[in-house]
C-alpha cells in the first residue's frame, strides 16, 4: 500500500484511509460508502465460479442505495477462465491454478444481476488490429499461434535495454474507449446501482 500512499502524496491528497481486506467480508457497516472503485479485481476473486458475485454481493452491503459501484474487468467475445501454473495471491499450489475470468456479455450481465445491481452505464475498451496488439497475442485469439510467444518476448526484453514499459505507447496506439464495439473488445468500464 506504500505505493499508493506516495501517489496520493504527490497529488496532494489527504483525507483517504487504506484498508487491507477480503472483498468477500468486509469489516465495514452496512451502507457506509457513497461509492465504490474496483478496477482490475472482480475477475480475480476466488473461487472461480461466483467468487466475484461473492465480492460484488459485499460491496452492495458496504454501499448506501443510492450509491453506484465504478469497475472494470477483461470483456471478449466468449468468456473464458484464465489458469496459470503454480502460485497465484494467496493461493500455493504447483499445479494449475485459478488467475482470472475474462466475461462476455452473458457472463458479465449474470454477475451483475445475481449480486442485486443493474447497469446503469457501460463503455468498451477495444484493441485495433495490428502487429503489437498485445492483448490479442497475450490473452486473446493470438496466443495459439507459435510467435506469439516471441512477441510477447521481444516486447519484454526490449522494455528491459531501454529501462520502461511500452504499456501506455501501445495503448495510446491500439486500444480506444467506445459505447459499442467496433473491433476486439478487451475490457469493459460500467457503472452499477443497486436494483
Amino acid at each position: 500500500m506504500e505505493l499508493y500512499r506516495k501517489i496520493c502524496n504527490i497529488c496532494g491528497i489527504s483525507n483517504i484511509q487504506y484498508h487491507r481486506e477480503d472483498v468477500r467480508c468486509l469489516s465495514f457497516n452496512d451502507y457506509i460508502f457513497d461509492k465504490v472503485v474496483t478496477i482490475s479485481v472482480l475477475e480475480h476473486i476466488y473461487p472461480e465460479k461466483d467468487g466475484d458475485v461473492k465480492a460484488l454481493t459485499e460491496i452492495k452491503r458496504v454501499l448506501k442505495p443510492q450509491g453506484d459501484i465504478l469497475l472494470t474487468v477483461p470483456y471478449k467475445e466468449k468468456s473464458n477462465i484464465v489458469y496459470l501454473e503454480g502460485s497465484v495471491y494467496e493461493r500455493e499450489s504447483k499445479e494449475k491454478n485459478f488467475f482470472a475470468r475474462e466475461y462476455d456479455q452473458e457472463m458479465f450481465n449474470r454477475m451483475v444481476e445475481n449480486s442485486g445491481f443493474i447497469c446503469r452505464d457501460i463503455t468498451y475498451i477495444c484493441e485495433k488490429t495490428g502487429v503489437l496488439s498485445l492483448d490479442y497475442y497475450q490473452w486473446g485469439p493470438g496466443k495459439i499461434f507459435w510467435y506469439a510467444k516471441y512477441i510477447c518476448k521481444f516486447k519484454q526484453i526490449l522494455e528491459k535495454i531501454v529501462g520502461h514499459s511500452f504499456d501506455e505507447i501501445l495503448a495510446r496506439r491500439y486500444l480506444y474507449i467506445s459505447d459499442k464495439i467496433i473491433h476486439r473488445v478487451v475490457n469493459v468500464v460500467a457503472v452499477l446501482e443497486s436494483n
